[in-house]
């Protein structure tokens, strides 16, 4: 039986531990909205906000988990936290393509990384969006060793 975890980006709702039997048929997707010429669509965070994301990512050897927070606006202020059992190392990646970008192609900001500035052994970032972007979060272990993590987004 396949576990599934169900994350609503935006806003947090969780079904953690919930079976593939308990989920409901698969609906007809809906028509994406259109906004109308001349408006720009309003675009919002697609990351976690506030509690723990409420799932455990496990992560070793050489590899890096990434979690994507998606396009934020700018002058956005992120914060992430872990809790883990051992010691992670966490890159804030952020970026920007298109004709924000200044060549009309892709810009990146450079990257924020932290080992232990949240104690402990735990990562902390707190960095700025400068401008509209996307941001990814890379998780790996600090000596390669295999951990499992929790972590915390708060955007201002």
């Amino acid at each position: 039986m396949r576990r599934l975890m169900c994350v609503a980006l935006g806003s947090l709702v969780l079904a953690a531990g919930a079976t593939a039997a308990a989920q409901r048929p698969a609906a007809k997707p809906a028509k994406r909205p259109t906004a109308p010429i001349g408006r720009a669509a309003r675009i919002d965070p697609r990351a976690l906000t506030g509690t723990a994301t409420g799932g455990s990512f496990c992560v070793g050897g050489e590899d890096t988990d990434v979690h994507t927070l998606g396009l934020l606006p700018s002058n956005t202020r992120i914060t992430v936290e872990f809790t883990s059992d051992g010691d992670p190392v966490a890159t804030l990646a952020r970026y920007r393509t298109g004709r924000s970008a200044p060549n009309g192609l892709f810009q990146r900001l450079g990257p924020v990384t932290d080992d232990d500035g949240g104690g402990n052994l735990e990562p902390r970032i707190d960095s700025t969006m400068p401008w509209r972007g996307t941001a990814v979060l890379l998780v790996s272990s600090a000596n390669n060793q295999p951990l499992c993590y929790q972590f915390r987004i708060v955007l201002r």
